[in-house]
This record gives structure tokens, C-alpha cells and sequence, in this order.
């Protein structure tokens, strides 16, 4: 190893240490076998891979899907991702694999096993995670176990069949689920280290991912195994009854404030990036952080909210639009307002600092349906970065929804409790009434497909944490969904144009479709080819080994 990589190690594990009395070896022997001896040390370690969970600018994109456009486009959701000299998110994914695979081989040496088991557990968990990131973008994979040197053979070793990663990534789960405590037997100390829950909520994620792209994408797979392993995980966190969704003191702002500070180390929290006032480690993401991007929701996905009776707006009777500006929210889901900023509301960014009547951003790329989840509101965590809302990876809404939807993949059909135990109590915190709770009945009443439905709460609840690219590419809709026209509000002859015209002047002539909705990007500059559904390797990589195929189609 060269000294610049010994330093940086050095700086990693220093810089995430608990511990002020730690007894360190010397700088450069940190990566030695000198260094690995009491469990101190393997914690230390351990500590260093929570720097590597993503921050709430990493987790709240959706913008390479069909749900969510930039205003300057985007070459994956517009097809038009090439292969790269040198692929970073391949690179950067093996160096973070590596760094787990030293603590695990220290840890694993017969004189310090015993002390080290629970890190090198954790160790494994961080492992299994960087193979999942790298496995949803590329399918087949190298799996090295160990760190390597410049002579190693596994250097040059060829990709590991999809089926074989997806074996080891839960065989690796399977083993260390007995290992990790549970959340509730943590100390507050201890608060937001890995756990048994953290495995088993990992377990259902990629067993769900993998069962549904063998289902869809016959792959050959036996896709009822992978369900099934799904449904047990799940299941094991649900029977547990160590986690609840989260219920904000002002309940009807739950969802909004489960995001907020007050949503930190609630029951609903599995796994997070932690952020502390007093320790000063905070961050500055809000609304302009979020909406500074120039993200913004499609019309496709403000038209998968529900109305109140539970029905979609093409089959209710409580949506009626006549052209005003918050007509598309009445008679809406609950969390409609707190995801999506409502025209004239009282939306706190450092454009609107006080928190008066706003108008969303419009232009001819950006349609109007801003995002209002994950920010704060606050003007001091707006004005200073002080934001401590923690970036939830892993929630137990979650798992909730890959548990209806593993059963209903596995069987074809779920049962009125299994959708109470679920959709419904997700429905529920949202702030729906009974009426609007979802059943078989219900479903078979109003024409409702169950798997649409199911699908469909899974996007609005997890909407702008990340899933929906990954989620259309393992139901093998992208073919469907990418190529379509995006649009924004219904702007022409409506109030939106009118309100526009006399707050802001100007003539505001922006091309629009037959229904007067903006035309944010138009069908022709977007299509979706078969090869899209997985990234190809670099150039440089494949230089450098040549045993590594390129990425199918590709």
C-alpha cells in the first residue's frame, strides 16, 4: 500500500474516533497488523464507514426516472448515456469495498476474533451495501473478500455472474443477522450503529430487487426464492415489534416532520447519516439546497396522488379542476401539500425568507411543481446550514412496502390484514380517513388493479428518497414510462398564466400541449433502449483488466 493511501486511512479513522483516550499506534502502521489488537480499535475502524452513507443530497434525487425532471436534462433518463473513459461510481464503490474487506480480515485473525465479531459484523453489512450500490447500476460483479495488492491475482478477475453476487450479498446478511444486536437493546450512546434491524431491512431491499428483475426480466432465476427471503426479513422486523411509523406531535403534519428534526431517532429510523448541533456536524440541505437544482415533479407524479375517498383522479368524483391554481390539490392525499409546493403557500427558502405567498419557479424546462419535502423551513437552519434533520437510507415504511409487495409478487394476491398491516397504515399516518383505506373489495369495487395500487403508494411515499429509478428498471417498465412528453402545470388559459402575467409581467407565451400543461421536455428528445437498464463499465477499466466484460447490450 503507498503512503498516500496509509494517510488517508490515518485521516478517516482519526476523524470519525469516539474515543479521546484511545491508545493509537503509530500513524503509519495504522493498516498494519501491529494496529488491530484491542476492540477499541476495530471500532474505530467500524466508525469510519458511517462517513460513507449518503447525505440527504444523495438520497433525494429521482430525477433519472420518469417521476422527476432537471431542467437541464438528464443523459440516463433521455437515453443518451455513453460509455465513460473512467467510471467513478465503479471506482469509488471498490475503494469503500476495500476499506471493508481490511477491517474484516483483521478482525477475522484467530487472537481477535472474539473481540472484534460485532465490528467485523458491521464491517460486512457496509460491504454488502457498496455490492448492492454497484450491483442495482451494474448487474454482474468481481466479489473480492479480501484486500489486495499490486500482485493479486483478483485484480484481473473476470465479473461474477448476477446470480452469484445476489447469493453472497445475502449469504453475508444471513451470517452476521445473529451477530448484531438489535436497536433496542442499544445504548443511547450507541444510537445509529448497525444492527440486526439494519440486516434484516437490508435483506428484504435487495431480495425484493432481485426476485422482482428475475420475474421480469427472466432471468432464469428462481424469483419465488428471492421473494420468499424477502417476506422473511421483512417479516422478522415486522414480528419484532421494535418499529412504528412516525407520529409528529402535530399529527397531521407526520410525514412532513418525520423528515425534520423531530423524525430523528424515532422508531421509524433503521438506518441514517447522523447529524448533532452540539458536535457541529450538520448540514446545509433545505429548499433552495433541494430546489437549487432546478428538480422538479412531473405532472405524471402529481397525478398518482389519490384523492381522499382513496380513488385515482380519473375515477373520482372529488377532482374537479376548473383552472385555478390549487385546484389539483383539493380533495387530495394529505402528503400532496408537504411533497409538492402549493401555489400562494407559505413556503420558507432563501427566496422567501419570511414565508409569504409564493409562486413556484416556471420556465419552459421547469414546470411548477416544486419539491417541499426535506426542507426545513427554519430561516436559521436556511440562513447558517445549521439543518440537523437526519438523511433516513433506510425507514420502516420501507420495509412495510416491500413486505406487501413481496407477497403479492410471490402469491398473486395479499389479504385484507396484510394490506391494513401496510398500505393502510402508511395510508393512515398520511392523514386518509377510512373511507379511503384500500381492500380487496374496494379494489374489485372501482375496477383498481391491487399490484398497480401497491406500486403506486410505494412511489408517492418513498418519492424523492431515491427508489424510483431502480424501482422501474426491476418492473421492467422504463420501455413504458421513460420515452413520454414531460410536463408541468396546466398553465395556459388557466389562473396560473393570469396570477404569472400580473405579479411578474411578461407575456409568458411557453409552449404547452393541447391541454395548456407546459412542456417541460417533449417525447422525441427522450427514449429509453434496452441496454439503459444497466451502466457500462469504463474504458480505462477494461484496459486495466481485461478479463471484464463489457456491461450487456453495451
Amino acid at each position: 500500500m503507498s503512503i498516500k493511501n496509509i494517510y488517508l486511512i490515518v485521516i478517516l479513522l482519526i476523524g470519525v474516533s469516539c474515543s479521546k483516550d484511545l491508545d493509537l499506534a503509530p500513524k503509519d502502521k495504522l493498516s498494519s497488523a501491529e494496529y488491530w489488537k484491542t476492540a477499541e480499535h476495530f471500532e474505530t475502524g467500524a466508525n469510519a464507514f458511517y462517513r460513507d452513507l449518503p447525505t440527504i443530497g444523495d438520497i433525494a434525487v429521482d430525477q433519472n426516472s420518469d417521476i422527476i425532471k432537471h431542467a437541464n436534462g438528464n443523459n440516463i433518463s433521455q437515453g443518451l448515456n455513453t460509455i465513460p473513459a473512467s467510471s467513478s461510481t465503479w471506482n469509488n464503490g471498490y475503494k469503500r469495498i476495500r476499506q471493508r474487506n481490511i477491517l474484516i480480515e483483521r478482525g477475522s485473525e484467530e487472537d481477535v476474533k472474539d473481540i472484534a465479531q460485532r465490528y467485523v459484523a458491521e464491517a460486512r453489512w457496509f460491504r454488502v451495501y457498496e455490492y448492492f450500490e454497484l450491483f442495482k447500476k451494474f448487474g454482474d460483479l468481481p466479489i473480492i473478500t479480501k484486500p489486495l495488492d499490486t500482485n493479486s491475482e483478483e485484480l484481473y478477475a473476470p465479473r461474477n455472474p448476477r446470480s452469484e453476487v445476489v447469493e453472497f450479498m445475502l449469504s453475508e446478511l444471513n451470517d452476521i443477522i445473529p451477530v448484531l444486536p438489535k436497536q433496542k437493546d442499544l445504548p443511547q450512546k450507541e444510537w445509529g450503529r448497525i444492527t440486526w434491524n439494519a440486516a434484516q431491512a437490508l435483506k428484504s431491499r435487495i431480495a425484493l430487487f432481485e426476485g422482482t428483475w428475475a420475474k421480469y426480466h427472466n432471468t432464469g432465476a428462481s424469483y419465488n426464492a428471492y421473494l420468499d427471503e424477502a417476506i422473511a426479513a421483512s417479516s422478522a422486523l415486522i414480528s419484532s415489534g421494535e418499529h412504528e411509523l412516525f407520529y409528529s406531535s402535530d399529527k397531521d403534519r407526520s410525514y412532513y416532520n418525520f423528515f425534520m428534526e423531530e423524525g430523528n431517532d424515532s422508531k421509524e429510523q433503521i438506518v441514517a447519516r447522523r447529524y448533532n448541533l452540539e458536535l457541529e456536524v450538520t448540514h446545509s440541505y433545505g429548499g433552495d439546497a433541494l430546489n437549487g437544482y432546478g428538480l422538479m415533479y412531473n405532472s405524471s407524479f402529481i397525478n398518482m396522488f389519490l384523492c381522499t375517498d382513496g380513488l385515482p383522479i380519473e375515477k373520482s368524483p372529488r377532482y374537479v379542476f376548473e383552472g385555478g391554481m390549487r385546484d389539483e390539490w383539493k380533495n387530495r392525499d394529505p402528503r400532496m401539500k408537504t411533497i409538492v409546493v402549493m401555489p400562494d403557500s407559505a413556503y420558507t427558502i432563501f427566496r422567501n425568507i419570511e414565508g409569504g405567498p409564493y409562486l413556484p419557479w416556471i420556465s419552459q424546462t421547469q414546470g411548477g411543481y416544486m419539491n417541499a419535502k426535506w426542507n426545513t423551513g427554519t430561516k436559521e437552519a436556511i440562513n447558517l446550514g445549521k439543518n440537523v434533520n437526519f438523511a433516513h437510507e433506510i425507514r420502516y415504511a420501507e420495509v412495510l412496502l416491500n413486505h406487501i409487495e413481496a407477497l403479492y409478487e410471490r402469491n398473486g394476491s395479499v389479504s385484507n390484514d396484510e394490506l391494513d398491516l401496510t398500505i393502510n397504515a402508511i395510508r393512515d399516518r398520511a392523514g386518509f380517513a377510512d373511507e379511503a383505506m384500500f381492500s380487496n373489495e374496494f379494489a374489485a369495487a372501482n375496477g383498481l388493479d391491487v399490484l398497480n395500487m401497491i406500486r403506486r403508494d410505494r412511489t408517492v411515499e418513498l418519492v424523492f428518497e431515491g427508489f424510483r429509478y431502480d424501482d422501474i428498471r426491476r418492473w421492467k417498465i422504463a420501455e413504458d414510462v421513460m420515452g413520454k412528453e414531460q410536463l408541468g402545470v396546466p398553465f395556459k388559459g388557466t389562473e396560473w398564466i393570469t396570477t404569472y402575467q400580473e405579479r411578474l409581467g411578461g407575456d409568458w407565451d411557453l409552449v404547452c400541449n393541447e391541454d395548456g400543461r407546459i412542456i417541460t421536455q417533449s417525447a422525441d428528445e427522450r427514449f429509453w433502449e434496452q441496454k439503459n437498464y444497466l451502466l457500462p463499465i469504463g474504458f480505462n477499466e477494461i484496459e486495466l483488466n481485461p478479463a471484464l466484460d463489457q456491461t450487456v447490450d453495451w
